[in-house]
C-alpha cells in the first residue's frame, strides 16, 4: 500500500492530453506546496509528464483513451485503455485518500474523475476555453465546483449554482489554500466557497 500523509490536507490534481490541460496546473501546485498540501498528480506517461515530475509532486502514470470524433479503430482498443486506467484510478484514489480531485480536463482525466466520484471524493474541474472539451462536461454533472474562466462558458452547464468565475490560475490556487477542508467532513462545505472571484 502506498504512504499517505495523514497530517496534511492532500489533493489530486489530474488532466492532460496537451499543454493547456497540464500547464494552468504549475501555478496551483506551486502554491499549495507553499500551503503545505500534500499534492498527487494522475496523468498520462506520455506527452508533457516531465513537466509535472519537475515540480516534485508524487506523479501517478494511468492509462487513458482518447475518444476521437471520427471512425477510427483506435476507439475500440482505447475503450480497453480507458477501463484500465479507471480501475487503476479508483485504487490510487483508495490508497491516496485525497481530501479533493482537481481536474483541468482533457481525456487523460477522465479515469480520475469517474474514480473520484465512486469514491464520492469531492470534485473540482476547471473549464479554461470558451466551449467546454467534452470531458469536462461530463464531469460537471456530478461536480462540487465548475470553475470558467469566461461567463459565456456557463451556459454549456446544464447545472447553475456551483461556478466560480476564474481569471488567474494563480486565484484559484490562493482561493483553494483558504478553502482548507476541516476535521469530520468539512470538505464538502470548503469546496462550496472555492473559487468565488
Amino acid at each position: 500500500m502506498l504512504e499517505t500523509s495523514q497530517n496534511c490536507f492532500r489533493v489530486v490534481i489530474t488532466g492532460g492530453g496537451s499543454g493547456g490541460h497540464m500547464l494552468p496546473n504549475l501555478p496551483i501546485i506551486s502554491l499549495l506546496k507553499e500551503a503545505g498540501w500534500k499534492i498527487y498528480y494522475l496523468g498520462s506517461a506520455n506527452g508533457m509528464c516531465e513537466v509535472i515530475r519537475e515540480t516534485g509532486v508524487d506523479f501517478f502514470p494511468i492509462e487513458c483513451g482518447k475518444f476521437r470524433r471520427y471512425w477510427s479503430i483506435r476507439n475500440l482498443t482505447d475503450l480497453f485503455r480507458l477501463a484500465f486506467g479507471i480501475a487503476q484510478a479508483v485504487v490510487l484514489l483508495q490508497q491516496l485518500r485525497p481530501h479533493v480531485v482537481y481536474s483541468k480536463g482533457g481525456y487523460v482525466a477522465l479515469p480520475a474523475v469517474i474514480a473520484a466520484w465512486i469514491w464520492r471524493i469531492p470534485l473540482i474541474i476547471h473549464e479554461s476555453d470558451v466551449t467546454p472539451g467534452l470531458v469536462n462536461r461530463f464531469a460537471a454533472c456530478f461536480a462540487k465546483v465548475v470553475c470558467v474562466t469566461f461567463e459565456e462558458t456557463a451556459l454549456f452547464f446544464t447545472e447553475g449554482g456551483k461556478f466560480g468565475w476564474l481569471q488567474r490560475a494563480c486565484r484559484c490556487a490562493k482561493r483553494f489554500c483558504r478553502a482548507m477542508p476541516s476535521e469530520g467532513g468539512g470538505c464538502a462545505d470548503s469546496t462550496e466557497r472555492l473559487l468565488l472571484c
